[in-house]
């Protein structure tokens, strides 16, 4: 609940905050600005729209367009794990860039993340 509601309330992206923790989990890291990357930025437009579409259907349409919307967050999982790369000292802090993208406090993800990394340990 807590990583839809950073989604809703701070326009995050779930995956983004899941693909954080899981590069600081295995010593990996993201380039700067990862979610700019053009296939990644027309995908999420695409999810987005679908998003928006699917809450305006009803049964059985909107379980027909959850499926489609749930296969497209699936090839944006993809496209995050082919942007991972090994951590080298002084990599990007993936926490603080991400909350500096979302323009929030800094500091306010890390607790989410930390919540993350203790539920896979």
């Amino acid at each position: 609940m807590l990583l839809l509601a950073w989604q809703n309330d701070n326009a995050a992206q779930v995956n983004d905050i899941i693909a954080i923790a899981y590069a600081l989990q295995q010593g990996l890291t993201l380039p700067a600005y990862w979610w700019q990357g053009d296939r990644l930025a027309r995908l999420r437009r695409l999810i987005g729209r679908t998003r928006r579409h699917r809450q305006q259907l009803n049964d059985p349409l909107k379980r027909n367009a959850l499926a489609f919307e749930l296969m497209l967050e699936g090839l944006d999982i993809q496209l995050l794990q082919s942007h991972l790369v090994p951590s080298a000292p002084g990599a990007l802090d993936l926490v603080d860039h991400y909350e500096g993208f979302l323009d929030v406090k800094k500091g306010a993800l890390a607790p989410l993340v930390a919540t993350l990394l203790s539920s896979c340990a």
